[in-house]
């Protein structure tokens, strides 16, 4: 495997709104890749195709040799766990509420009931309590460092083995 990923002329639109235009790059083992850009500009949409968190509308991604969109969601799961990439806005998924965010590898990575879920939030919620409020608003709250704080418990489930 020389190519961890592979980018062919990937497409993405929101409507009319044209995101992702054609957009093909080769990532080497051993390479790092850091995407910048304005705001709007398609940083995320690009990231969350690459892992298929949302469909591209035209174009081919291949991870580690897999292209993802042959992939199973077991298989893409598991391919998301050898992977990392970080969102701005300290890496919440910006279309989720903030205990979304914190269920996510529960429910989709480790295929947890919602009942183990549950007990699992209510576990952390005792522990964050600063945090619960915001667990069912937007992914946005003021003040930054209690951001910090819902970013790093997206973590806390895989510690509670």
């Amino acid at each position: 495997m020389d190519n961890v990923l592979q980018i062919e002329h990937l497409k993405k639109s929101f409507g009319s709104k044209e995101v992702l235009k054609d957009i093909s790059l080769t990532l080497a083992k051993g390479e790092n890749l850091v995407v910048l850009g304005k705001s709007g500009t398609g940083k995320s949409v690009l990231i969350k195709c690459i892992v298929k968190l949302i469909e591209a509308d035209e174009g081919k991604v291949m991870v580690l040799d897999k292209n993802i969109d042959e992939l199973n969601k077991n298989e893409l799961n598991l391919l998301r766990k050898k992977i990392g990439f970080l969102f701005q806005s300290a890496a919440l998924y910006d279309s989720m509420t903030v205990r979304e965010n914190f269920e996510f590898p529960l429910r989709d990575l480790r295929n947890l009931t919602q009942e183990e879920i549950d007990a699992i939030s209510a576990k952390v919620d005792a522990e964050i309590e600063d945090c619960v409020q915001f667990a069912e608003e937007s992914p946005y709250p003021d003040d930054n460092e209690l951001y910090k704080d819902i970013y790093v418990q997206q973590d806390y489930p895989f510690m509670l083995e």
